[in-house]
């Protein structure tokens, strides 16, 4: 399909192309047959008008003046040195045959350009020869280095067909994944779902309350199901409504202090120990409820994947007109080959690990729609036993010029 797209696209271009340089052929063509016949006419009118007693004009411009009597014949021509007379007696009949005042006619190879004057007793021609064999050649070069642009245009056309073509198919792959990938996810809590009311099906003569270990595990799963969805719809609500969301000032120390409380909980129940090191009054531009998320995301990730005994150190501070969080944790390090994938749609290093904390591999993925979203810039580094994810945000520099 995609290659289809891009020959589709190399064809439009180059027949586009080829236009373009059609038009430009026929037109340099066309202006320069008017200028050679604009000047021939200056050269033939000149010479059929210079007037009599005078010097005539030099025979190296190719022109033969011939004069006739009143019967038509030769009296008297002037003609370059290597023309002889019989051959302007030829091309002087030849002329007085086209029956035209003016006008151009060939003889052999030869192609000449003739004027009478009024009483048909003054002729004078030109030899169009040279200049005609000269057009051909300027325009044979000019066909040729068309044909060479067209074919460099093709390869050119060809490679940026290519870099066109590889967004729209890199999406679309990201899109398909991310379908499989969704009905993955959803297929295993269904087929638990399924086969525990199978279970049920089977003792329909049981009190509820001996059943309820099989409630308890489609309730787990319908849970895991709504997280799921409701992740895949935050999801596809910011990758379409990321610009039409009201944007106000929002105190960022203020917001990121509030998630911290709330996970200090967790982090205790865990035996993992919260660092933070907050500045105050670090205002930006954008959505507190898209915020909120963005920074319990990098929190829940970390406090997650630190071990028990772990840290997670928070840092919010500012540099220069930029506002930059940090949050790192202790643990294991993200291997170089999953580190450039860490913000991709489902994708989990530890598979195993993710479903046991409950992870569908969307989280950071949301994380990295709300910055982008906030023309932010989000990026993660792994070393020396430590995981951190930096947020990059404008600071809001008309509010702070208020405070």
């Amino acid at each position: 399909m995609f290659r289809k797209l891009k020959w589709k696209l190399v064809r439009f271009n180059m027949a586009l192309l080829s236009l373009v340089f059609a038009a430009i052929f026929a037109v340099t063509a066309v202006l320069m047959i008017v200028a050679s016949d604009r000047q021939t006419q200056m050269s033939l009118n000149a010479a059929l008008h210079f007037p009599e007693g005078q010097h005539q004009p030099p025979p190296v411009m190719g022109i033969i003046r011939v004069m006739f009597d009143e019967k038509q014949q030769i009296v008297s021509f002037s003609a370059p040195p290597d023309i002889s007379g019989e051959w302007v007696q030829q091309i002087s009949e030849l002329a007085q045959k086209q029956q035209q005042q003016q006008g151009n006619f060939s003889l052999d190879s030869y192609h000449f350009a003739y004027a009478f004057d009024e009483t048909h007793a003054h002729l004078v021609l030109l030899d169009q020869t040279g200049p005609r064999a000269m057009q051909r050649n300027v325009l044979f070069i000019l066909f040729g280095v068309c044909l060479l642009s067209l074919l460099l245009l093709f390869g050119l056309s060809t490679l940026f067909a290519s870099r066109t073509v590889r967004p729209v198919q890199e999406a679309f792959e990201r899109q398909k994944n991310f379908v499989a990938d969704a009905s993955h996810e959803l297929k295993t809590p269904l087929a638990i779902i399924n086969a525990n009311l199978s279970v049920l099906e089977e003792n329909g003569a049981e009190s509820v309350d001996s059943q309820k270990q099989w409630i308890s595990a489609m309730r787990v799963q319908i849970t895991r199901m709504s997280g799921l969805i409701s992740d895949m719809l935050t999801l596809a609500k910011l990758d379409h409504d990321q610009d039409a969301s009201p944007t106000r000032t929002v105190d960022f120390s203020r917001l990121v202090t509030g998630c911290l409380l709330s996970f200090e909980a967790v982090a205790y129940e865990k035996g993992v120990a919260i660092h933070s090191q907050v500045s105050e009054h670090l205002l930006v531009r954008g959505s507190p409820e898209k915020f909120s998320r963005l920074v319990d995301i990098l929190l829940d990730n970390a406090v997650k994947h630190a071990p028990p005994g772990g840290t997670v150190n928070i840092g919010l501070f500012r540099e220069k007109n930029r506002v930059i969080l940090r949050v790192q944790n202790s643990g294991e390090e993200i291997s170089a080959e999953a580190l450039p994938h860490v913000f991709d749609r489902f994708y989990r290093a530890d598979s195993a690990r993710s479903r046991e904390t409950g992870g569908y591999g969307l989280g950071l993925a949301i994380a990295k729609s709300i910055v982008e979203g906030s023309h932010g810039k989000i990026s993660v580094e792994s070393t020396n036993g430590h995981t951190i994810f930096s947020v990059d945000f404008s600071m809001d520099t008309e509010a702070h010029a208020n405070l």
